[in-house]
């Protein structure tokens, strides 16, 4: 599901623990065909990346994935949208699946 979901969004941000986030980003490189020794420049990528959400006390840390092919942005700005999405979906009760609507 959640490759899927960065197919079809280019990011996804993932509310677990850090240790289960970092094999999520192996086997989603895995699912994507994201070889880790590829050293072609122009090859998809999957960056795994965390930043603080604020008020911190609320969110804190979370960690989230861009994926190259779909992302249509420059990843490096892609924190400004996961802090967004991450209040909208506290908005609505922090639910398991959530799909935000931002205007990149």
């Amino acid at each position: 599901m959640v490759a899927v979901d960065l197919m079809l969004h280019g990011i996804v941000v993932a509310d677990a623990m850090r240790p289960h986030n970092r094999l999520l980003a192996g086997e989603l490189r895995e699912e994507l065909g994201i070889k880790p020794d590829d050293t072609d420049d122009d090859r998809d990528f999957l960056l795994h990346l965390s930043c603080e959400v604020d008020p911190a006390g609320e969110y804190g840390w979370v960690d989230y994935y861009v994926y190259s092919e779909t992302f249509p942005l420059d990843p490096m700005k892609a924190k400004a949208l996961v802090a967004a999405a991450v209040r909208q979906w506290g908005t609505v009760g922090k639910p398991d699946y959530f799909v935000a609507t931002l205007n990149p």
